[in-house]
């Protein structure tokens, strides 16, 4: 018969046949406890941060993609791709007040609404292309005036573009003379060619 020494920390009996302990009584309904207090300890924080983010998308249903928006001069704008996220609805019951005028550089402000809450967005219209300078060969005799111009083929920009020879030069002998035109926008955008 095996003995086996019993304190009031640890109570169980000896399985026969492999000499361990089994514990039982108290001793697993500590274990019990000490499991739920652990269970307890990691629930509570993970349940208040739950809370707190249901309690906030309540408050704040609309979530935009950004609230300030840069929007090229002259190119599509759709207000509705800015929103992220809608708690409790759709995007298509959100409504957007406002107008963008994409013709003319400036800001503009949106105001998006879903039931009783609204948000902004500010969208800042801008030129931030430069132009498309396409240019050709030219040739002048020496009484003609020379201006960029001639040697442009095709200039393309969503505002007002000014040519201007980069480094000009007085053409008052006859020869061949390498030409670099500038296109300048009215944002300050530049090319060269």
């Amino acid at each position: 018969m095996q003995k086996i020494s019993m304190n009031k920390r640890t109570r169980g009996t000896v399985r026969k046949s492999t000499g361990r302990k089994i514990y039982s009584g108290r001793g697993s309904r500590n274990t019990r406890r000490r499991l739920m207090k652990i269970a307890l300890v990691i629930l509570i924080p993970l349940l208040v941060v739950l809370g707190g983010a249901l309690l906030f998308m309540k408050l704040h249903p609309l979530i935009l993609k950004n609230e300030v928006v840069e929007q090229e001069l002259k190119e599509d704008f759709h207000p509705m791709q800015n929103i992220g996220f809608v708690f409790g609805g759709k995007i298509s019951q959100v409504s957007v007040e406002g107008n963008v005028d994409l013709t003319k550089p400036g800001d503009y402000t949106l105001t998006y609404r879903f039931h009783n809450y609204e948000k902004q967005a500010v969208v800042k219209v801008r030129d931030t292309k430069p132009p498309v300078l396409a240019v050709k060969p030219y040739t002048a005799d020496l009484t003609e005036e020379i201006t960029p111009e001639l040697f442009v083929e095709s200039v393309e920009d969503a505002s007002e573009v000014t040519l201007k020879f980069v480094n000009p030069q007085t053409w008052d002998q006859a020869d061949t003379y390498d030409v670099e035109v500038a296109a300048v926008d009215s944002a300050g955008n530049e090319t060269v060619e």
